[in-house]
C-alpha cells in the first residue's frame, strides 16, 4: 500500500472515494519535485485504473522492467496491444503506433485517447 504522502490519488468516480486508489507513489526527481511515478505491472482487473493514472497525469514515458511472465508465473498483464492495434479498456483506447525490438528492451510508442 502506498505511503499517503507520496501517493498518486486518481480521480473520484461516482461519488465513490475508494476509487481514487492505486498502488503507486510519486518519486522525486533531481530538482526535488515530484517528476516520476512507481507502480507494479499492473494486474487485470487494475489494467483499467492504470491507463486513467495514465492519463489524468500526464505520463509521457512507461518504463517495464519485468517480464509478462517468468518461470511460468504471470507478472503483468497484457496492458498495451500488439503493433498497430487498439485496446479498448474502460474509458479509453490505447493503440500500439511504433514498435522497435533491440537485443535488450523493446521501445513501443502507445497512443491513449479517452
Amino acid at each position: 500500500m502506498s505511503d499517503d504522502a507520496t501517493r498518486v490519488k486518481l480521480d473520484i468516480i461516482g461519488g465513490d472515494y475508494a476509487t481514487d486508489y492505486i498502488n503507486a507513489s510519486f518519486i522525486k526527481g533531481y530538482s526535488g519535485e515530484e517528476e516520476y511515478i512507481a507502480t507494479q505491472g499492473p494486474k487485470e482487473e487494475t489494467c483499467a485504473d492504470f491507463w486513467r493514472m495514465v492519463y489524468q497525469h500526464n505520463v509521457k514515458l512507461i518504463v517495464m522492467v519485468t517480464q509478462f511472465e517468468e518461470q511460468n508465473k504471470v507478472k503483468c498483464h497484457h496492458y498495451f496491444p500488439p503493433l498497430r492495434e487498439n485496446l479498448v479498456i474502460g474509458d479509453f483506447v490505447v493503440r500500439c503506433t511504433t514498435e522497435l525490438s533491440f537485443p535488450m528492451y523493446t521501445d513501443r510508442t502507445l497512443v491513449i485517447h479517452k
